[in-house]
């Protein structure tokens, strides 16, 4: 689990660096290319991100402690908004929180 989280971090960091204008707010989705670490807020999301880059184990326990969860590659969500910081907020299918992850890791379809 420390690699995944490791790896999402790296990912997660990269994309919001260049977010992706494609992803278009109220229609669906999926999870695209990695694992998407998904956060209750964006404040959740970037202390993650902000943690990660010096510790990535505290990272882990920060994220874990506030809510955050893996939504697995391929699994469809529903786009609720999209940030000007590179996060969208997206419903995983059959749930009914939106989730802040980094907008390069979904596509619309």
């Amino acid at each position: 689990m420390p690699i995944r989280v490791t790896l999402s971090v790296v990912v997660l960091a990269a994309g919001i660096a260049a977010a992706n204008a494609a992803t278009e707010i109220g229609h669906a989705g999926h999870v695209k290319e990695n694992d998407a670490l998904a956060c209750p807020t964006t404040e959740v999301m970037f202390k993650f991100l902000s943690l990660g880059r010096d510790d990535p184990r505290m990272a882990l326990r920060y994220a874990v402690s506030n809510g955050c969860s893996l939504i697995d590659k391929g699994s469809e969500v529903f786009v609720e908004d999209v940030s000007a910081t590179g996060l969208a907020c997206v419903r995983p299918k059959g749930k009914s929180a939106c989730l802040w992850v980094n907008e390069m890791l979904v596509a619309t379809d």
